[in-house]
């Protein structure tokens, strides 16, 4: 009897021990963290910034993103299906150092944006910005250097649902050029 129970003892171990493993690794990844998996990636994204999480880094071919809690010091991956819904489908513990670094650069790019209307002013850039006006559409955001030597700014119109933006040479406002962009872009992106 006491070589059975040492034989079920040593073909169980190892189970027990990747039981272990796994739910020790679970248990690294916070609960408002794991609340998001089988959600869209859109809520899920949203429930992650209000938990004060940040996107580090995104593959949307890999499926998968790095989230990162500046206040928590935590790290997670979460993994997304790629088909329309973009369901996710888990959430583990990511890998810290890529998301402190990838956070960083993050913040660098939003640094770019900013709410109103820009600086910069030129006769050609002052008169689109009254016709604008005229039809009803009010500065969004402008971004400092959106491509080298131009800053643009996003004109939206809420009743009628439209946006327009203004590209300019960042140097002294001349060469501008007006173009209609999609409306869920006449809101500022940038994480508040």
């Amino acid at each position: 009897m006491k070589t059975f129970t040492a034989h079920s003892s040593l073909v169980f171990a190892p189970l027990l021990v990747a039981v272990s493993v796994v739910a020790n690794a679970e248990s690294k990844v916070p609960q408002d963290a794991l609340s998001v998996v089988n959600m869209s990636l859109e809520a899920g994204q949203a429930k992650l910034q209000q938990e004060g999480y940040e996107i580090a880094d995104s593959s949307f071919f890999g499926g998968k993103q790095l989230w990162w809690n500046e206040g928590k010091k935590e790290c997670i991956e979460l993994k997304f299906d790629k088909s329309d819904d973009k369901k996710i489908t888990s959430v583990e513990p990511g890998n810290e150092k890529k998301c402190i670094k990838g956070a960083e650069a993050s913040r660098k790019v939003w640094e770019s944006y900013r709410d109103g209307q820009a600086p910069a002013s030129s006769a050609g850039l002052d008169a689109e910005r009254a016709k604008l006006s005229d039809a009803g559409y009010k500065p969004s955001y402008w971004i400092k250097d959106v491509a080298p030597g131009k800053d643009a700014e996003t004109w939206y119109n809420g009743a009628a649902n439209k946006c327009m933006r203004l590209v300019w040479s960042s140097a002294d406002g001349q060469n501008m050029k007006s173009m209609e962009c999609k409306p869920e872009q006449g809101v500022n992106p940038a994480p508040k």
